[in-house]
């Protein structure tokens, strides 16, 4: 309330200083008359007002407030009393003056003379309010320039300083950059170097520990010509097999090393795709009948010719999956399927499918039988054997031909695995496959080795005959990007 009252006052003190103001300026301009400025506050400024009756002088202010000129009023001693409303001030202006001694509505000269000296001190007052301002806005000005001056140099010392701290902060994080760069580059130098050793030791045990194995596994061959007992017979195919599957895993050390070294190239030459598949089944036959398993290989009838591409490690792959499926499926069917997806005057795609009815692979373990040294089940191992590195190899092989190992597997119901690659068309005779290659690939394909991860179940698989998944989803096991199979 104190607040309020003294706003009020200020505001009534601010307007009697502008009457003030124009009653000098009015006053230094007429001289000679007698000015009163009456506010519509109450405020009376400028000599003592003549006495009139205070009825005589409301009908003037009134008469004065409703006209846009001078007024004249004949007042009872024959003088003329002039009244003029300035709206601006919010007061009435009333003169007198010896030299104004007639009625003002008559005389337009001397009205306009009157009302010209009232504008020019109108007109004096607003120039020494507008040059008030101007200083004061100067002040202001001069203020709010000195401020802006003082933030700008206290900015720009702390720009300099967040400056100086970056520098320092770069100049740190550089150091730390580098000095962890240089581990970084030691550390993996030293693994590149450890990793390149022990390939090289792999490569080199494996090759030194092919060599005897080759002789055990020939000379227990050569053994079981001869003539033996039953027991004699037995311990020479226990040792056969033994040896067998002993080869199968030092080929697979062996292909990991290179692969891993960089150093595992394709040999393309001229082969005969139906041959190649005629010497898989071959190798199958015997043991899919002690199994109870059907096997077949199919081509399509549109697939005619010779081809060029690595024949031994394509039939490798087509080996180690109908390895798979023939460890993992008991009195079911196995099959191999080779179509053509697209050909044109140069090449040819085809898509191989090996499926089996088998015991069936779970979804959320599909993806890491294709990692090394990794299984569906741990007690996939116990009761299947193996070591992991069957698919790993082959879906690395499948990579080096520009495709992809591709999955469709249902638990129970058996699996499907394909790949899409495009072999050059040719019009050369086919090379047929060496002895030696031919007489190990039997044997290894009869030792039934490890090469697939799959989740066994808890009874053997039922007689009856089941279609395999064809709903194949692929797997980019080395960033290798091929066709889906379908």
């Amino acid at each position: 309330m104190d607040d309020l009252i003294a706003n009020v006052f200020a505001g009534l003190a601010d307007g009697d200083e502008e009457l003030r103001d124009l009653h000098a300026v009015l006053q230094e301009i007429l001289p000679e008359a007698s000015l009163v400025l009456y506010g519509d506050n109450g405020a009376v400024v400028g000599a003592p007002a003549p006495r009139l009756a205070a009825d005589l002088l409301d009908v003037v202010r009134s008469q004065a407030l409703e006209a846009e000129s001078f007024i004249s009023m004949l007042l009872p001693d024959d003088g003329w009393l002039h009244a003029l409303r300035l709206q601006d001030y919010q007061a009435v202006l009333l003169i007198q003056s010896g030299e104004l001694g007639e009625d003002l509505a008559r005389n337009s000269h001397l009205a306009l003379l009157y009302d010209n000296s009232v504008r020019l001190a109108l007109l004096r007052c607003q120039y020494q309010q507008s040059v008030i301002e101007n200083e004061q806005l100067s002040r202001r000005m001069e203020v709010v320039s000195s401020k802006h001056t003082r933030l700008l140099d206290d900015n720009h010392r702390q720009f300099l300083l967040i400056r100086e701290k970056e520098k320092e902060y770069a100049k740190k994080l550089e150091s730390e950059i580098a000095r962890q760069t240089k581990q970084l580059r030691d550390a993996n130098t030293s693994l590149e170097e450890a990793s390149r050793l022990k390939s090289d030791f792999l490569a080199n045990m494996s090759h030194e520990l092919r060599t005897p194995m080759n002789a055990i596994i020939g000379f227990s061959g050569l053994l079981a010509e001869t003539e033996l007992t039953g027991e004699q017979r037995e311990f020479v195919e226990t040792i056969g097999r033994a040896s067998a599957s002993l080869l199968v895993l030092i080929n697979d050390i062996l292909d990991l090393a290179k692969i891993e070294a960089g150093k595992l190239e394709l040999d393309p030459r001229p082969f005969q795709l139906a041959g190649l598949l005629k010497g898989v089944e071959a190798m199958f036959r015997s043991q899919a009948a002690r199994k109870g398993n059907r096997f077949s290989c199919r081509i399509d009838p549109a697939i005619t010719g010779n081809f060029i591409g690595d024949e031994n490690r394509i039939r490798q792959i087509l080996v180690n999956l109908a390895g798979n499926a023939m460890k993992f499926t008991c009195k079911g069917d196995i099959g191999i399927r080779v179509e053509k997806v697209r050909e044109d005057e140069r090449s040819m795609d085809l898509r191989f499918a090996v499926s089996d009815t088998g015991i069936g692979i779970p979804v959320e373990r599909q993806k890491a039988i294709f990692e090394k040294f990794t299984q569906a089940d741990g007690s996939t191992t116990r009761k299947y054997g193996g070591t992991g590195l069957g698919l790993a190899i082959t879906s690395q092989l499948v990579s080096l031909m520009n495709s992809e190992i591709e999955l469709a597997s249902i638990p129970g119901q058996g699996s499907t695995f394909g790949f899409v690659i495009s072999l050059a068309k040719t019009t050369e005779e086919a090379d047929s496959m060496p002895a030696a290659l031919a007489a190990e690939s039997a044997v290894l394909a009869d030792s039934a080795p490890e090469r697939t991860m799959a989740q066994p179940v808890q009874e053997e698989v039922s007689a009856d005959r089941k279609s395999p998944p064809t709903d194949c989803r692929p797997w980019k096991c080395c960033g290798t990007t091929g066709m889906i199979l379908c």
